[in-house]
């Protein structure tokens, strides 16, 4: 939003620029308690000119060469008691701090924002179905017209579920089969139970997710005898549907893509990256991260409704809500997907998929694309809107928006596939 502040409300622009005020005090508040800190606990000297080195040196052999050194002091202490205690104060005041600002943030923006009424409908429409699904339970939506020999496939990212695409499916159910899984550990699928001594993000990770979609796929036999497919795609869901297809291509009919994971030469380099957005995602990998997104439920409450043009109404918001209603594990699936981000290629798995499916895709002149163009977009920005474009057998429907484009033009771009 920062990027672009004419998307913004007049009360936000207000709010956000009081927060931004917050923020610098709050910053410099902080600096001074730490400089404060830190000078009234260093020790007094003698003389701050001393003459005498007043260590004996010491020398060791490093590669054939000698090398000299000072060492004193206590092993067995670590830091001295003073630093100790200076850096319990410091963490204290920094967890303080970075509370007092969120709830600075959190209250400016509850307190200028308007009710809001949607202007689509707030219903799913569609009673879910289950599967089971390498033993657990995935969800799903399954409506349309099966004998057309089509079949379209709408994949979800983070933090949504097949929710998100209630408005877009009735638009094609009279073109074809439609299917819109809930992700593993999303919507209305099961959780699934860590094991013992098990990485707690590995059972949400890109390739568990994908192992669960394909086996899921299977499954519900997306691609009958004859039939082809059409992906529908998003955000995570656009990484996962892109890799399906650069595996299946002879299955494939057509890919309607908005809002997509593209890496472009350099854009996971974290070289490239802004300063901010590089500490955002450092922050995720923390336990910042998870006090943000486990305890806070930070995607549901912050990032989804900023990355809507409109205000989602109270319903729609229950309804995005509802799947990580519980704090703690429940949350996982939308805290791993930041940590799966591939910066400088790690996790290196992720990256060689993607970079797989980057290298199809400027192949991929047999299958038609539309690409659905948010501006100004979120993730879909400067030289990955021109690797787009320049995909072969594309067509680009330009809409305005910043990510969740299905909740600001939900008939526009169902109608665009449809044609």
């Amino acid at each position: 939003l920062a990027m672009h502040p004419q998307a913004r409300p007049e009360q936000e622009r207000i709010a956000m620029g009081i927060v931004k005020q917050v923020s610098i005090v709050t910053i410099g508040l902080l600096l001074a308690v730490v400089g404060g800190l830190y000078l009234s606990v260093r020790p007094a000297a003698t003389s701050p000119f001393r003459e005498e080195l007043g260590y004996d040196k010491q020398f060791v052999d490093v590669l054939g060469s000698r090398m000299a050194y000072i060492e004193t002091g206590d092993a067995s202490t670590g830091k001295t008691k003073q630093e100790r205690i200076a850096m319990g104060i410091v963490k204290q005041v920094s967890i303080v701090t970075i509370g007092l600002l969120l709830a600075v943030v959190g209250g400016l923006y509850l307190s200028v924002r308007p009710a809001a009424t949607s202007p689509f409908r707030e219903e799913l429409g569609y009673d879910k179905q289950f599967v089971d699904v390498l033993g657990s339970r995935m969800a799903y939506i399954e409506t349309g017209d099966a004998s057309t020999g089509k079949t379209f496939v709408f994949l979800h990212g983070n933090p949504t579920s097949s929710y998100l695409w209630r408005n877009i499916i009735p638009h094609l159910e009279k073109h074809g089969r439609c299917i819109a899984p809930d992700l593993i550990g999303m919507g209305d699928s099961d959780k699934l139970e860590a094991s013992e001594g098990e990485d707690l993000d590995e059972r949400y990770s890109f390739h568990s997710q994908r192992r669960y979609l394909w086996a899921f796929l299977e499954k519900v036999e997306a691609v009958k005898e004859g039939s082809k497919v059409v992906l529908v795609i998003h955000d995570w869901g656009s990484a996962l549907g892109f890799d399906w297809a650069a595996h299946h291509e002879d299955s494939v009919a057509g890919i309607a893509f908005m809002e997509s994971v593209m890496p472009v030469g350099g854009h996971f380099q974290t070289k490239n990256i802004p300063f901010l957005t590089k500490l955002v995602f450092q922050s995720f990998k923390s336990a910042v991260g998870e006090f943000l997104v486990l305890k806070l439920n930070l995607f549901i409450e912050l990032v989804l409704p900023h990355s809507i043009e409109r205000r989602l109404s109270a319903k729609e918001m229950e309804a995005y809500r509802e799947p990580f209603a519980s704090a703690g594990e429940d949350r996982r699936p939308t805290l791993t997907w930041p940590r799966e981000v591939p910066f400088d290629g790690e996790p290196a798995d992720v990256y060689e998929s993607i970079k797989n499916y980057e290298d199809w895709l400027t192949k991929s002149s047999a299958v038609p694309k539309l690409w659905v163009n948010a501006e100004p977009g979120a993730i879909m920005l400067g030289p990955i809107k021109e690797f787009a474009r320049s995909l072969p057998n594309t067509q680009e429907l330009v809409v305005s928006g910043l990510h969740f484009v299905q909740e600001d033009h939900p008939h526009q771009i169902g109608e665009a596939i449809a044609n």
